[in-house]
């Protein structure tokens, strides 16, 4: 995933190896139409997702995607408490605090419109009727709150998982 990572920054920004963070002229269509400050790596998939994954906060094919994107210069990060029951959230935040890059140069997005909770926790409407469809012991539900309190609580939360004090975008985001 590194390389593909390392192929795309290079064929979308026109510029090889990791010197990708020198100015590049936009134009509006092909190679150095975009600078790696234009792309927004998604965390969906920084897992874990499989039982044979450890669930753990830190992952090394998290944090080396993640170094991978910002050695290329790469600086928005897109992620959400549904992704992997939060643990995407806790992974990005644990590769961002470790990566050497001040955080103050990177824009960390998160979504709001569904809180985790216990699976004993009662309120609906659930997204689900069960865990959420990925194998983690601590799976959570998704419960449905488009409000302004659970939006707040919502972005505590993230910034909890993250482990950041604050985040450059709050989405409010659905299906």
């Amino acid at each position: 995933m590194i390389d593909r990572l390392r192929a795309l920054v290079s064929q979308l920004t026109g510029r090889g190896g990791t010197d990708a963070t020198a100015a590049a002229p936009t134009v509006s269509t092909g190679p150095g139409a975009m600078v790696p400050g234009d792309l927004c790596l998604g965390g969906i998939w920084f897992g874990p997702f499989t039982e044979d994954e450890p669930d753990l906060a830190a992952s090394p094919q998290a944090d080396a995607t993640i170094a991978a994107a910002l050695a290329a210069g790469v600086r928005d990060f897109d992620t959400a408490p549904m992704y992997a029951s939060g643990r995407c959230e806790q992974r990005l935040g644990h590769a961002l605090r470790t990566a050497g890059v001040p955080l103050s140069e990177v824009r960390v997005y998160t979504k709001s419109g569904r809180l985790l909770r216990d699976p004993a926790t009662p309120g609906e409407p659930y997204l689900y009727e069960g865990p959420v469809p990925a194998p983690i012991a601590d799976s959570k539900y998704h419960q449905v709150d488009y409000s302004a309190d659970g939006a707040i609580v919502s972005l505590r939360e993230s910034l909890d998982r993250l482990g950041l004090e604050s985040c450059h975008t709050l989405r409010v985001h659905g299906t």
